[in-house]
């Protein structure tokens, strides 16, 4: 069973990516949704079996190996159950075609759960409530498993990272700050002067500060001021400390 989905066909340039990977990340969310669905149903199934309840689809292996309420029965139902567990769970990686296959068994359990009811079994009434959940949670697997088969086979599955594909085109590429290339752009600090090092090779030497001149008391105190022109003004304190 193969569809080949024209939205999730390469592209030159990788700008299939984004589709591709927006797609992939929904499937493998409904994978999850479906898994936490089925360990829940799995539970309900589970508790009821050991009150030796028999459900319609669930109860046919075990049937064959004795009745409701011998031990061989009931371990093989607990089996079972845990095994649909452990379907659900390889649905979360590759393995798509599980989901589908859930999907063929919460069908047939509100099909044959219905039958069931029918003939009197109390117990199908929950095989159909918990088959029909099932049905609502994984109808969408038959899509999820041929685009998943399709993003298989897509370049850049299953990353579809641009970054990475770049990196891969452009395997001599080398950063201009590390590696060779700041050997190149940059000297050690180490092996040159401190002012050619900043770039300040040419930097004027600060002007020389020029000697003060006593002006003598003004009434608020000796007054310096240096040859730049200007001056400040310090005041003797009156206070004495003896």
């Amino acid at each position: 069973m193969t569809r080949f989905n024209q939205k999730l066909a390469e592209k030159p340039d990788h700008s299939h990516y984004p589709v591709c990977l927006d797609r992939k990340m929904e499937i493998d969310r409904n994978s999850l949704r479906l898994l936490k669905y089925t360990l829940l149903a799995c539970g309900v199934l589970a508790a009821f079996s050991a009150f030796t309840a028999r459900f319609a689809v669930i109860s046919w292996i075990p049937s064959l190996f004795g009745d409701t309420t011998e031990v061989a029965p009931l371990l093989i139902q607990l089996l079972e159950i845990a095994l649909i567990c452990g379907v659900a769970a390889l649905n979360c990686g590759r393995w798509k075609i599980c989901g589908v296959i859930l999907t063929g068994l919460y069908l047939s359990m509100v099909i044959f759960g219905n039958i069931g009811m029918v003939n009197d079994n109390g117990a199908d009434v929950f095989t159909v409530i918990l088959g029909a959940g099932g049905v609502g949670s994984s109808i969408w697997t038959v899509n999820d498993y041929l685009d998943w088969n399709q993003l298989s086979e897509t370049e850049g599955f299953p990353q579809f990272n641009e970054r990475f594909a770049y990196q891969n085109d452009n395997p001599d590429y080398r950063p201009l700050h590390t590696g060779e290339g700041a050997s190149d752009k940059m000297s050690s600090p180490e092996l040159v002067g401190m002012k050619q090092f900043t770039g300040l090779d040419n930097m004027p030497e600060m002007p020389a500060i020029g000697t003060a001149k006593d002006f003598g008391s003004a009434g608020i105190g000796d007054i310096y001021i240096p040859d730049s022109g200007k001056y400040c003004a310090m005041s003797a304190s009156p206070m004495k400390i003896s």
